[in-house]
């Protein structure tokens, strides 16, 4: 009689609940990357919304500036095509 230890069912087993304890890792660590990527979202959009409304606020100066410009004949009005 074969030792139970070399069943083919016991080694079917044994390689099952080690895949299951590697599953559990990964899972693990997916979800510990899932929220570091959470907290660079949340910096990201914290760094990003000021410039953004820099941004907005340097193209309205630079509208401003090209209608002085105009209206004290610096620049050509622009031409329609």
């Amino acid at each position: 009689m074969a030792n139970a230890d070399n069943s083919p069912d016991s080694i079917v087993l044994r390689h099952l609940r080690n895949l299951d304890q590697k599953l559990d890792l990964v899972t693990e660590r997916i979800e510990v990357l899932t929220e570091r990527v959470g907290v660079l979202e949340g910096t990201f959009k914290i760094l990003i919304e000021p410039m953004m409304t820099l941004h907005k606020r340097l193209d309205r100066v630079d509208q401003r500036l090209d209608r002085m410009e105009r209206r004290l004949g610096l620049i050509e009005p622009p031409t329609a095509s």
